[in-house]
């Protein structure tokens, strides 16, 4: 294909999708696309987003003590899932209340402050917002529409006022022009006047016939919400000039008045600050006015409107109409410059020049909570706060939602940089760690009272993560404090120092991550030992990162201790892949001794035979199968007890889950841990001779090795690469930290 034949299909096609879209259009054919559906036209800002919220849907998903629910909008589909928000399905259900609360009224009359601590997501929430809307907006069902005012080039006196009579119908393919100006080429256009707020193009009607319109829309297709901001709302100043002014000289007739109305379909855009502008803490205006009397579009407008005093507004607020804006780190700025949103989120107007601009957009901001809290003592807080709406961004509280953010930001470092398995979920639990709170044992009931008070930040970890009680409770006790959990999980959630406003933050586990990125030692792959390196580095920085410096309490806010267990967990994770690397087991063994154990267990506490696997013969239960797996428990109680407890459990889960199969691993964890740790000290004389000849692979001493030995050590290192997702770095620096696991 040759360049012109190349540009010919591209503008061809180009051509097709502006009609298909419905870029351009007459005043006439747009009133009756809002006749055919006013809803989805007239829709106002608060309304539309609720709807580009809604349609990338809602699901549920795991939470700490339950399901929750999570809109799809904040996972990024638009984007691939790149600039997704990880977790915060609070703080998502929170916003989104609060926005449907508001499309019934049909506008937010309130400042939505997203505050927590610094790198907690608040700004991401909001980018990704704004991403969604700049999405929906390119969609059919997102359509939106504004206007512009058109004066044609003069071709003779028309009636004094200065237009030019087309003497002609046009058709653009899009139903018929009449006299409209909207469609003419751009060479026969003389002025073309835009509105900078993106009036909704059916506020050009007066409001009689307005409300005469809304009602026969509702009449014909009954709108899902109000549409009360079209029968209240106005036209911006210079609009407003220019339709009196016309309306005037055409000694009222309205048709005249539309001709000059060019229907134009425009997008949301964070780029272009299309209504998703973000406000950094500047000290400057957020809206003015300036007089619309120079350039070559004034001077080309007819001679009625050269005795108007037309006025163009500017600025944040006008950039954001129709849409969203965002005021970062909203409480940097003094609080004077802030005193004008006191009536313009009530009202919904704001002052530019000698005019009142009605404004038609949601208002959002972000704060840290250390400037909330100095603000609340301060004498303007109790006019602010009665129009304000607070929604907290804490730290996440879940490793497993934590993790996706590390991950997001190590793929952006380098493009095919490895990341070591295990090395992010180790970062997050170290995280994670830094972040919880000893429970305060006197607010829980008597019954779990004395578990909640024993509770370790391991522990506690646990209980958020898989809902996983400490190992050794009895079912009644374990029952209990797993009801517990919603309790534990929103103890602080009032307070002022609330669980997931202190701790190390993602933006400094990034920190970290970078830094190992940068050190040659992490260039071609971020293994454990670079990063946890640099971890140890950051946290000899206590006069630099708040969360050092915390007073511990009762095994909280110990730093240096979740580093080193955070790193010893990635290695018992790497010790468990080369046990299954090594195939020294079979699979499912560890699962089958459980289920065989089992099986005796539930048959000694009823009082029932065991069928023999081999001989198919009912057998008693083997009181050697069931001591084997009891010793290694290490039972606080009897074992008979024990077995109680373990039948009751399972019997729980029958009645939780009817017609499923018991998940002995969710259900028993303990058990398969001691299982493994069983096995590890069975071989670990013959690991620690395999270690030492995978780390001689590649060098004269491992050739000397005989041709089983290398046969093994190569399909260990391949099942490593294959089946765990190592690297030939990572592997060698895997087993290089078994190996130091074995011989302690």
């Amino acid at each position: 294909m040759d360049a012109r034949a190349f540009l010919d299909g591209a503008a061809a096609r180009a051509r097709e999708a502006f009609g298909r879209e419905r870029r351009l259009l007459t005043f006439e054919r747009y009133l009756d696309l809002f006749l055919e559906d006013p809803y989805a036209l007239g829709r106002s800002a608060v309304q539309y987003l609720v709807d580009a919220v809604d349609h990338f849907g809602v699901r549920k998903v795991q939470g700490i003590g339950g399901t929750t629910f999570r809109w799809g909008l904040w996972d990024a589909p638009f984007a691939g899932g790149r600039g997704a928000v990880h977790g915060q399905e609070e703080a998502q259900e929170r916003l989104v209340r609060l926005f449907r609360s508001a499309a019934e009224d049909g506008r937010l009359d309130r400042l939505v402050v997203l505050h927590g601590p610094n790198g907690s997501a608040k700004s991401t929430l909001i980018e990704c917002l704004m991403r969604g809307l700049a999405h929906y907006s390119t969609l059919p069902e997102g359509a939106l529409y504004r206007f512009h005012w058109v004066f044609p080039r003069r071709a003779g006196e028309d009636s004094g006022l200065g237009f030019a009579a087309l003497g002609r119908a046009a058709d653009a393919g899009d139903g018929a022009v009449g006299e409209s100006f909207a469609l003419l080429d751009p060479e026969e256009i003389a002025a073309r006047v835009p509105c900078e707020l993106r009036d909704d193009p059916v506020l050009l009607l007066p409001p009689p016939v307005r409300a005469e319109i809304l009602a026969d829309a509702a009449r014909r297709r009954r709108p899902a919400r109000t549409l009360r901001h079209l029968e209240t709302g106005d036209l911006c100043p210079k609009c407003r000039s220019i339709s009196d002014a016309l309306l005037a000289g055409y000694r009222g007739d309205l048709r005249r008045l539309l001709r000059h109305v060019q229907v134009e379909r425009w997008f949301v855009d964070p780029r272009y600050r299309s209504a998703a502008v973000v406000v950094p803490p500047q000290q400057s205006v957020d809206a003015h006015v300036s007089e619309f009397a120079s350039g070559p579009s004034a001077a080309s407008l007819p001679p009625l409107l050269h005795h108007a005093t037309l006025h163009e507004a500017s600025g944040d607020l006008v950039d954001a109409n129709r849409g969203v804006l965002e005021f970062s780190d909203f409480l940097k700025r003094p609080v004077e410059l802030w005193k004008y949103l006191l009536t313009t989120t009530e009202k919904g107007t704001v002052p530019v020049g000698p005019f009142l601009a009605h404004l038609n957009l949601v208002m959002l901001a972000t704060a840290n909570d250390k400037y909330i809290d100095a603000f609340k003592s301060s004498p303007d807080w109790t006019s602010f706060k009665a129009r304000m709406e607070l929604v907290g961004v804490p730290y996440l509280r879940e490793p497993r939602k934590e993790e996706p953010v590390y991950r997001d930001f190590a793929a952006s470092l380098a493009p095919g940089r490895h990341v070591a398995p295990h090395v992010l979920p180790a970062l997050a639990r170290f995280a994670v760690m830094t972040r919880l709170l000893k429970p305060v044992a006197e607010r829980y009931p008597e019954e779990v009272r004395a578990l909640v008070d024993a509770l370790k930040p391991a522990d506690k970890l646990r209980l958020y993560e898989s809902g996983e009680p400490p190992d050794g409770l009895e079912e009644a006790r374990r029952r209990a404090l797993l009801a517990a959990i919603p309790e534990i999980r929103d103890e602080t959630r009032d307070a002022l120092d609330y669980e997931g406003r202190h701790g190390a933050s993602a933006r400094e586990m990034r920190t970290v991550l970078a830094a190992a990125a940068a050190d040659p030692e992490g260039a071609d792959c971020l293994h454990p030992r670079v990063v946890f390196g640099h971890l140890r580095d950051l946290l000899r920085e206590k006069t630099v990162y708040e969360f050092l410096r915390l007073e511990t309490v009762d095994g909280y806010h110990r730093a240096d201790e979740f580093a080193r267990e955070a790193e010893e967990e990635s290695r018992r994770r790497a010790l468990e892949d080369l046990q299954d690397a090594l195939e020294l087991v079979p699979p499912g063994e560890y699962e089958r001794r459980f289920e065989r154990y089992v099986a005796h267990a539930v048959a000694s506490t009823q009082r029932e035979r065991v069928r023999n696997p081999v001989s198919g013969a009912l057998e008693a239960p083997d009181e050697e199968v069931l001591s084997s797996v009891e010793r290694l428990l290490r039972l606080k109680d009897a074992p008979a007890a024990f077995r109680r407890n373990l039948v009751s459990r399972i019997g729980a889960f029958g009645v939780d889950n009817p017609g499923k199969r018991p998940e002995l691993k969710r259900l028993f964890p303990e058990v398969l841990r001691a299982l493994r740790e069983d096995y590890f000290a069975t071989v670990k004389d013959r690991l620690r001779r395999v270690e030492t000849q995978i780390l001689a692979f590649g060098s004269p001493e491992f050739d000397r090795l005989e041709k089983p030995q290398q046969d093994l050590v190569r399909r260990a290192l391949d099942n490593l690469r294959s089946k765990r997702g190592y690297c030939a770095v990572c592997a060698r620096e895997a087993v290089a930290s078994v190996k130091r696991l074995v011989e302690e």
